[in-house]
């Protein structure tokens, strides 16, 4: 079953989780001199990607049911069908966006490690949606 959420909570937490984030970034940077790319929040990108996710898993999964309404009965097998859409959904518009060149992960100095065998960024997308908002 779907859980209702408020966008409006939702948002506030988001940008706040993001702000927290800058300024622990901000903190690292001063004490390893290391700058770290991190992405500004785009509320507007991040909705419309929401946007275009529901509608695309809406129409495969009406598209699926009418042509194999008896296969999808249960409330479960619809719970599985729907997940199994909206992530291949998601799989997709990350395709369309970056193609075969996802964002680097790499920080800006090649090489540096924040903590044993991590060299990852901490700019990565922010993408901090459960399923249940996406839904």
């Amino acid at each position: 079953m779907k859980k209702e959420v408020d966008m409006e909570k939702f948002w506030g937490d988001a940008e706040l989780r993001h702000s927290k984030l800058k300024e622990i970034v901000k903190q690292i940077e001063l004490k390893t001199g290391v700058q770290i790319p991190i992405k500004e929040f785009d509320r507007k990108r991040i909705e419309e990607d929401v946007e275009y996710v529901k509608a695309k898993t809406k129409e495969i999964e009406e598209r699926i049911i009418a042509t194999t309404e008896e296969l999808f009965e249960s409330e479960k097998e619809r719970e599985l069908l729907h997940i199994s859409i909206r992530v291949s959904c998601d799989f997709h518009k990350f395709l369309l966006d970056f193609g075969d060149e996802p964002p680097s992960m790499k920080p800006s100095m090649s090489g540096t490690r924040f903590a044993p065998g991590w060299t990852g960024s901490i700019g990565s997308p922010f993408t901090a949606m459960e399923s249940e908002t996406i839904l």
